[in-house]
């Protein structure tokens, strides 16, 4: 549900997207009911230039008041957008098994999303939340602290910043038995066979 003065946008089945009104006459009135052209969405919020609706299909950005079409960006840029955050024009993305992605819009009057870059944690992330340069994701095991833009990795045992550059670091366990995991970063998102 999103709130704005005195109405609200419920997230309905299978694409569509309601606004009310939850005092009209002492009883909730549908002002609007619009079905978005793709269905299987997950996250509803308002962002810059109106209500950001997103999912598997990738993300539509449609106006507050009348639930218009304003914006679609497909799965090229995201394909599971599970949950997004803001910070001015900085546009973080829980993206599912695509990890953090992080993009600039430009809503007024180019509507330009632009990729800056991303982050992958091996793990399908459902949930990002930003405070100043810091954000934090977790997915089904962990819950990290990145910095943006940090130089090097913040010096704590669970913090780590965006990668710049492709990196290999040490297995764990070592030595071991039947598994073991051999993390590695990647300066953009990119399909990687490690061999």
């Amino acid at each position: 549900i999103v709130h704005y003065g005195v109405s609200h946008v419920l997230k309905g089945d299978v694409g569509t997207v309601i606004k009310i009104n939850p005092n009209y006459g002492g009883q909730p009135y549908v002002m609007r009911e619009y079905r978005l052209p793709h269905e299987r969405y997950v996250n509803l919020q308002l962002g810059p230039g109106g209500l950001w609706a997103s999912g598997e299909a990738g993300l539509d950005i449609l106006t507050y008041w009348s639930l218009e079409p304003v914006d679609y960006f497909g799965p090229e840029y995201f394909a599971d957008g599970r949950q997004f955050t803001f910070s001015g024009d900085t546009l973080y993305v829980a993206d599912g098994i695509g990890g953090v992605k992080v993009y600039t819009y430009d809503w007024n009057p180019d509507h330009i999303l632009r990729f800056i870059g991303g982050y992958g944690t091996g793990n399908a992330v459902t949930h990002i939340a930003t405070i100043d340069d810091n954000f934090f994701i977790s997915d089904y095991y962990s819950l990290r602290h990145l910095r943006w833009g940090a130089p090097t990795a913040i010096d704590s045992e669970n913090e780590t910043s965006l990668p710049s550059e492709i990196a290999l670091l040490k297995n764990y366990p070592n030595p071991f038995n039947a598994q073991t995991a051999i993390e590695f970063t990647l300066g953009l998102p990119s399909n990687v066979k490690l061999e």
